[in-house]
């Protein structure tokens, strides 16, 4: 059971990447609203508000579709290795949260090349 759990919540991390990149990339909101890419330089605008909401679903399509693959191929080995297993599920888990957070450092540096203050 704890391996159905650990496959699953693989794919629910990197499916919610996928599925919220590719929203953020084509469909972002018109205005700064309660969902969507916020931070004080994104939400300065519509055309800084446009632009984050693209640049981070991108990033996020691109994390999502590199780890996605990786992490399952990664923990499909380590279901040999028996109780190590969770070890190596809890390194990918937080692989995938950093992966996840570094679409704010990435969207900031674009925002910050593209309008600079």
């Amino acid at each position: 059971m704890k391996l159905v759990l650990s496959l699953f919540s693989t794919l629910f991390i990197s499916g919610s990447m996928l599925f919220w990149g590719w929203w953020m990339r084509y469909h972002p909101p018109e205005e700064p609203g309660p969902i969507g890419y916020r931070t004080a330089r994104a939400c300065a605008g519509r055309e800084p508000w446009a632009y984050a909401n693209k640049c981070a679903g991108r990033c996020w399509i691109l994390t999502g579709a590199v780890s996605l693959p990786a992490a399952l191929v990664v923990l499909l080995w380590a279901m040999r290795l028996g109780d190590r297993f969770y070890t190596v599920f809890q390194i990918v888990f937080w692989c995938h949260i950093t992966a996840m957070l570094l679409v704010i450092p990435y969207t900031e540096i674009h925002l910050r090349k593209k309008f600079p203050k």
